[in-house]
């Protein structure tokens, strides 16, 4: 018996398992560039209120009406007529600024929303970076998170008061609760979370049925018919 050779297996040193220092931390780092990305997608954008043009002035108004009266009324159109075709989601968004703010004024009101999305836009670009690298893997994750971050939309959208940013994080936080082990671990964590979700989806867009929709069927694809 050779004894440089002929070594036991369970004498062999187990080191080459280990994951090197860099693979454990590049979760972090990856989450920790998401972030800085995010927040320099928001330098440049970040002083005066946000954008208030097309239906955001609307979204703006509804709340303004929330806030003042109770009622749910474009004020700005003759008759102030009921927003049925509007949810209410992001319209309540904007009469809680204006109750914490005490007023209704844009300028005043405005830069708090801006600074409200800038949050939300971060929050979503971690929330994307944990969904991307849960199907593709750290690196490819993080590419794909780039990709999606630094498109022409995602910044546009994201500067104006449209529900396109809050359904969005929403969609992505559904997808992450079906998707996570220790969600799916105890139904009283994830249904309640993905319930939460899928109504918050319906308050913000109609298009909010399509959500529940995908909750139902992974459900059903699951086999589970009952909590």
């Amino acid at each position: 018996m050779n004894p440089l050779v002929d070594v036991l297996p369970d004498q062999v040193p187990n080191t080459a398992r280990l994951p090197s220092p860099v693979s454990r931390r590049a979760p972090m780092i990856a989450t920790v560039f998401v972030i800085v990305l995010a927040a320099v997608s928001w330098s440049y954008r970040w002083g005066g209120p946000i954008d208030l043009r097309y239906d955001a002035g609307v979204y703006y108004v509804l709340g303004t009406s929330l806030a003042t009266n109770g009622e749910y009324r474009i004020l700005a159109e003759p008759g102030a007529p009921e927003g049925i075709q509007y949810p209410p989601g992001l319209p309540a968004l904007v009469a809680l600024h204006q109750w914490a703010l005490g007023t209704t004024d844009p300028v005043v009101v405005g830069p708090w929303l801006k600074r409200t999305y800038a949050l939300l836009f971060v929050v979503f670009a971690v929330a994307l970076l944990r969904l991307s690298c849960a199907y593709l893997g750290t690196g490819w994750g993080t590419v794909a998170s780039v990709l999606c971050l630094v498109q022409l939309n995602t910044v546009y959208f994201s500067n104006l008061l449209f529900t396109e940013l809050p359904y969005t994080l929403v969609s992505v936080g559904l997808a992450l609760t079906l998707a996570n082990q220790w969600m799916n671990a105890r139904w009283w964590r994830r249904e309640p979370a993905g319930f939460a979700l899928v109504a918050a989806g319906f308050l913000l867009r109609t298009a909010g049925l399509a959500l529940m929709a995908a909750w139902v069927a992974e459900a059903l694809w699951r086999r589970q018919w009952r909590l």
